[in-house]
Formats: C-alpha cells, structure tokens, sequence
C-alpha cells in the first residue's frame, strides 16, 4: 500500500547503491510501483547493496538471476543505518596487547556529550580491519514492545584473536558534523570474557628420610 512505502511515493525514483569491498559505490536507480525493483547488468559483480532510503515496511528482499530466484540463505540485512556517514573529524591511537587469551577485546570508551550515533569505533592491525561487534549503550535495534536504549559515552568493544598478540593495533574513532569534537576523549582497554584465570596442580610428596 502507499502507506507501507513511506517514506516513498510510488511513482518516484529510488536510488541505490551496490559494491564489491564497501569502498567504490556504484548507484543504480529505478522507479517504486509498490514492489522496488532494480534491474542490475548480470555482467556487474555485486557483494553489497544499500538503499538511500527504505520503505517503511519490507516484506521480502529477493534476487533474481536469469528468472530463477537466487538462495538467500547466507544473505544479511539491516534497516537500522544510515546508508552512508561522513565523518569529518577522527582521534587514533596504537596499542601492542602482549597476551591475547580466548575472548579477548577491546574496550573503547568515548567519554563526552554527544548526539547519538555521530561516533564510531574500529581498530586495524596491519592489513585486517577490526570492527566493533558490540557497544554498551547497545547498537540500535528493533525491539518488541520495549524501546531500545539511547546512551551517550559509548563503550565499544573490538574482538581480539591469537594472530593479534604483539601486533600493532590501531585504535581509531571517527565522528560527523554532529559529534561534540572539543568535548570528546577516549581510553583503550583491554579485557576478557570469561575471566581468562589460569588453574594449575601441584602435588608435593615427602621426601624419604635419608638414614
């Protein structure tokens, strides 16, 4: 129906954009009759796919290939960000975790006044990007009769491998036109979930006695 497509009006161009490595978009645009559908060259390779705005309710997101309907099964979607952040200020630090036990991350704090989601987090540790897989105040989500939590003074936390351990590792925020740059700090932490303790037995026997 009209309503479900808002913020959308049916008859009215829609623009897209898909990638291969979230780097190099490439916009695509059709035209919205109740179901959007984006007819793409089957010569273009497509891994990513973000939409400049959605409707306000989607009942399915398929793809087509040749008229046969393709598996969705290792797809993933979001409708909880903006298709694109521009940041305009960043902070960065390095930091070398000698020990990296199972369950090891980062802890990045942003202390300071901001408007929420105007900073983010990641770290990069030589070629490999390390993204936050979770914050405290929690990431936006879509929750069932109970809103979520808008925080400020976020506390990213950035996992951690073995391959890590004695590796630079550098620590990067990046904020929007929105964020309180002159307000803002951060810390970089290191923890582990479970505690990562260490239990080890020693038996002691009497020695004989020595006639």
């Amino acid at each position: 129906s009209s309503y479900n497509m808002q913020p959308i009006n049916n008859h009215e161009a829609v623009r897209a954009y898909v990638s291969t490595n979230l780097r190099d978009w490439t916009e695509v645009r059709t035209i919205a009759e109740f179901d959007i559908v984006f007819d793409l060259d089957p010569a273009m390779p497509v891994r990513f796919f973000k939409i400049a705005k959605g409707p306000e309710r989607v009942n399915a997101i398929k793809g087509y290939r040749n008229g046969k309907l393709l598996d969705r099964s290792g797809w993933r979607a979001s409708n909880l960000f903006a298709h694109e952040f521009k940041a305009e200020a960043a902070w960065s630090a390095t930091v070398k975790i000698d020990q990296v036990f199972p369950g090891s991350y980062l802890v990045v704090p942003v202390f300071g006044p901001h408007v929420p989601e105007s900073v983010y987090a990641g770290a990069r540790c030589g070629d490999e990007y390390l993204g936050a897989s979770r914050r405290a105040a929690a990431y936006p989500a879509n929750s069932f009769e109970c809103p979520a939590v808008k925080g400020k003074c976020y506390s990213y936390f950035i996992p951690l491998a073995q391959r890590h351990a004695g590796k630079e590792i550098e620590v990067t925020l990046l904020g929007n036109k929105q964020c309180a740059k002159d307000e803002l700090t951060s810390e970089v932490w290191v923890s582990a979930c479970p505690t990562p303790h260490v239990a080890k037995t020693v038996t002691l026997r009497a020695a004989k006695e020595r006639k």
